[in-house]
């Protein structure tokens, strides 16, 4: 059988080490010189030409041909002889079964109970696994690592030992199931509903159970109404409490007043109702929209907490469209939602300790628990906040933490924007909507900016640029933004960027001027704090108090997103579960030449293959 070497004749063997090894991390999956070549081009033909870039090795040409070799499908008959190989040198039994199903990547075979026994661990491929695992569990880490320094000089058996270290961990951790590891996905002769296109339902949606349910009752001042009338009878103003609206935060008291009398003069009277009521503030809103009488917001005694759970499990949240985000909750105590889609960018403004951060976190999870049509690129240059969504299946990129690498992921997002735009003109088609509904693969991208003045202090011109043009163009494409900042002044939100985005959300601010930033109106001043808003998204603000999320629910949707979810659902998914089942190995190569796709799709989409198998698998 060919190996390694032979794809190399002119190599030295001493520099091809050091390019195997490198080779070997990209793609996974362990390999040297003397690895079958049938091995080394399955494993090269899963990598993407972005991931292929990333090689800084020795013979990087000949890599680069070998690999357009492996996409070509050429050696498709030489990787199925190799498979049909291991398949026949693998036995049979329980504990066989067991170690096949969760270590796809590491070929189990008889050389792994060979080895074993030669090292006096009598393990046995048709063993009972309650037996396997008591035999590791008694095992102790001084006997591990002694078969782990006689495993070095050999790859082989040094893949093996991560088993068996695998194992040790989970028996005494009394665990059950462990990570699996896949090559690529394979029919299952013996389930063949487990991809069965017709089961289909999607990426496996997160459990609402993972997030907390609060208290959601608040408490109002019983003697206000009768204030604010006797206050402004003081002023001369015979006014009436008509309607009592109570919400999370405050409550609203709807006044009429007498014809004759200018609404500036109670709007002139806000702290002196505030003084009588012992409030820190009052706000007056002059007038209500659609109706005759003006508006007194009241502080209630005690705030509701309002949970993201209740939001989310509301059927006008789950029929709502894909890009739909929860907000939280207005004064009459109906939740508030944002379709972002038609927003269709966003900017999230307030004082430090305002409730900003926790606004974005609530966007994110709104977007998580919505919706399988939506990537993220998370921009964290404070490094403490978003970070705790890293690793999660629906990230386009890994979360960005350092400034330059913020400038150029915007910059990338402005290719990605170009290159859309002429994938639609291609194909004739206006929007993404329009282009996903005929068939087409793209996904929505959202955008989130947690810090935006460390980016415009440090590198304004390119990121202003950028956020310019994505703002203007990107809506058709399916590219959002959310843009946050603790620093609402006229050189963070400059009037380039605040001018393509007209849905905004102001918290606490430190001044007027700074409420006239973000929103061009005054008011954010009187907000309270810990997530008390005002959302814009038409000519006048709506008041509202935003969803509360603790660290706890975000690791725990966190830890289930990483292990059970696929993240953005490819439109040919289905289409290729049909052929897994008509294919022995269905690989990259023969997806680009059916679909006449990429290869970073084709590979996408083995990807979520693989991801669903192991998903499937540990339920």
């Amino acid at each position: 059988m060919k190996t390694v070497k032979d794809l190399f004749p002119e190599a030295d063997p001493d520099v091809l080490v050091f390019g195997l090894l490198e080779l070997s991390a990209l793609a996974g999956h362990d390999f040297d010189e003397n690895s079958p070549a049938a091995l080394f081009y399955l494993c090269l033909g899963a990598l993407s030409e972005e991931t292929l870039q990333r090689y800084e090795g020795p013979y990087q040409d000949k890599v680069l041909d070998l690999w357009f070799e492996a996409l070509s499908g050429r050696h498709t008959k030489e990787i199925e002889a190799y498979l049909s190989l291991v398949a026949s040198q693998t036995p049979k039994g329980e504990t066989q079964d067991y170690l096949a199903k969760h270590y796809k990547r590491i070929h189990v075979t008889t050389s792994f109970y060979d080895f074993l026994n030669k090292e006096g661990v009598a393990v046995r491929p048709d063993m009972p696994v309650k037996e396997f695992k008591e035999l590791l569990g008694n095992m102790s880490y001084n006997r591990l690592n002694t078969l782990r320094f006689f495993a070095e000089e050999n790859p082989e058996t040094e893949r093996y030992v991560r088993i068996l270290e695998n194992e040790c961990h989970e028996a005494l951790n009394g665990l059950n199931d462990s990570d699996t590891f896949s090559d690529g996905p394979r029919f299952n002769a013996d389930d063949p509903a487990v991809y069965s296109s017709s089961e289909y339902a999607g990426p496996l949606r997160i459990p609402p159970d993972l997030l907390e349910t609060y208290n959601d009752k608040s408490q109002g001042r019983d003697d206000a109404a009768r204030v604010v009338e006797a206050e402004l009878k003081g002023f001369g103003i015979g006014a009436k409490v008509v309607n009592v609206s109570q919400g999370p935060t405050v409550t609203l008291y709807e006044v009429d007043i007498p014809e004759g009398v200018r609404t500036n003069k109670v709007k002139n009277l806000s702290e002196n109702i505030a003084m009588r009521l012992g409030v820190q503030s009052v706000t007056v809103e002059v007038p209500l929209p659609g109706k005759t009488t003006i508006g007194i917001e009241v502080p209630n005694k005690e705030r509701a907490v309002v949970g993201i759970r209740e939001l989310i499990e509301d059927k006008r949240f789950i029929d709502s469209p894909p890009l739909t985000i929860a907000l939280g909750r207005g004064l009459d105590g109906e939740p508030v939602y944002l379709d972002l889609a038609k927003a269709p960018h966003l900017l999230v403004a307030g004082a430090t300790g305002s409730g900003k951060s926790v606004c974005l976190t609530s966007i994110i999870m709104s977007l998580l628990y919505h919706t399988s049509e939506a990537e993220l690129v998370l921009i964290d240059p404070k490094r403490v906040e978003l970070s705790l969504f890293s690793g999660i299946p629906q990230l386009h990129t890994p979360v960005i933490k350092d400034i330059g690498d913020a400038a150029d992921g915007l910059a990338e997002m402005v290719e990605e924007m170009d290159r859309r735009y002429k994938t639609l003109e291609k194909e004739g088609f206006r929007n993404i909507a329009e282009y996903n509904e005929a068939g087409g693969g793209m996904s929505y991208i959202v955008v989130i900016i947690d810090e935006m003045a460390d980016l415009m202090m440090r590198c304004k011109d390119s990121v202003e640029t950028a956020i310019a043009r994505l703002t203007q163009l990107a809506r058709a494409v399916g590219i959002h933004i959310v843009v946050a900042t603790q620093r609402p002044s006229t050189q963070i939100i400059t009037g380039v960027i605040k001018s393509n985005i007209p849905s905004r959300i102001a918290f606490a601010t430190a001044s007027g001027v700074d409420s006239r930033v973000i929103l061009d109106t005054q008011g954010a001043q009187n907000l309270l704090g810990y997530g008390d808003m005002l959302y814009m998204a038409g000519s006048k603000p709506i008041r509202a108090q935003g969803c509360f999320i603790s660290d706890k629910e975000i690791k725990a949707v966190v830890e289930y997103a990483k292990k059970h979810c696929l993240g953005v659902e490819d439109p040919l998914m289905k289409p290729a579960l049909e052929d897994l089942r008509e294919v022995t190995l269905l690989t990259a190569p023969m997806l680009m030449e059916k679909y006449h796709i990429d290869s970073d799709r084709a590979v996408r989409i083995i990807a979520q293959l693989n991801l669903r198998d192991r998903i499937l698998d540990t339920l």
